[in-house]
């Protein structure tokens, strides 16, 4: 189909046609199949467009099908542009790359927490004490651990919480397996913009939280609590991860410094 030949379709189905015109267009569509096709394309999409200017939050009546048919005429006719001119088929190619990167790079824009500097956990220091010969998951999860396989180290970690749920090691686990979630839900974009799994991050969490509510073990709260408001700022809670920062200052634990520091930074980064 020529690109008149849809300039006429688009014609007909919005009544801008004489009619005259307009019995010469449905004499082809009744003649070429394609055509037919083509001119069924434009009266969804039309009904679409009416349908959103209508209620344009209104989502139940979508023709997801039709949508799809939709955006297959549109590759179709952006297609033929560059293939009737071959000579262009290269500007095609870049310009689908650019666009390609472009969405790309905004979806992972968008998606980035603008805590991303604040929040980052590089190489952590994460302690597994490995007791007995029946810590053999804890001896794998060390050795993923060195490697830097973090959500590797945290599954390991996971199944030998899973199994020995009683154990004396499952406070120091739980936090092992928080900061290994954590720091297993960086990730980056050609190396440009980090951003952050939020699945990861909450497992992360949770582990994390196990270890705030659990007996007090000198030290491994203060830690669990820092780790958590870093976790916190991935996902942009800033909320919470201020709260901890606040309780860890009035703990006076020797990450009280490191609190109040990051609190001052939280601050800046609100007036810039």
């Amino acid at each position: 189909m020529g690109t008149r030949t849809d300039d006429r379709l688009s014609s007909l189905v919005n009544g801008q046609l004489s009619p005259e015109e307009a019995l010469r267009v449905l004499d082809e569509v009744e003649r070429d199949e394609e055509v037919s096709h083509d001119l069924d394309l434009h009266v969804e999409l039309l009904n679409l467009a009416r349908s959103s200017r209508e209620n344009p939050f209104d989502t139940s009546s979508t023709d997801e099908s039709a949508l799809r048919r939709g955006g297959h005429y549109f590759a179709r006719w952006l297609g033929s542009l560059f293939v009737g001119h071959r000579s262009l088929v290269p500007v095609g190619i870049a310009v689908a790359c650019f666009l390609g990167v472009g969405a790309l790079l905004t979806f992972r824009l968008v998606e980035a927490s603008p805590y991303a500097g604040l929040a980052e956990i590089r190489e952590p220091e994460i302690p597994i004490r490995v007791r007995s010969e029946s810590d053999a998951d804890l001896a794998v999860a060390a050795e993923l651990l060195t490697a830097k396989k973090y959500v590797d180290a945290a599954r390991r970690l996971e199944r030998f919480l899973r199994m020995y749920p009683g154990n004396e090691s499952v406070p120091w686990v739980e936090y092992a397996a928080g900061l290994a979630r954590l720091a297993g839900a960086r990730k980056t974009t050609w190396w440009i913009i980090v951003h952050f799994e939020k699945p990861e991050v909450e497992t992360g969490l949770r582990h994390l939280q196990s270890v705030v509510e659990g007996r007090d073990i000198p030290g491994l709260r203060e830690d669990a609590l820092w780790y958590q408001a870093k976790g916190f700022l991935m996902i942009g809670n800033l909320e919470d991860a201020e709260q901890n920062l606040r309780r860890l200052v009035s703990l006076g634990s020797g990450r009280s410094v490191a609190a109040e520091q990051m609190l001052v930074d939280l601050r800046n980064l609100h007036h810039r």
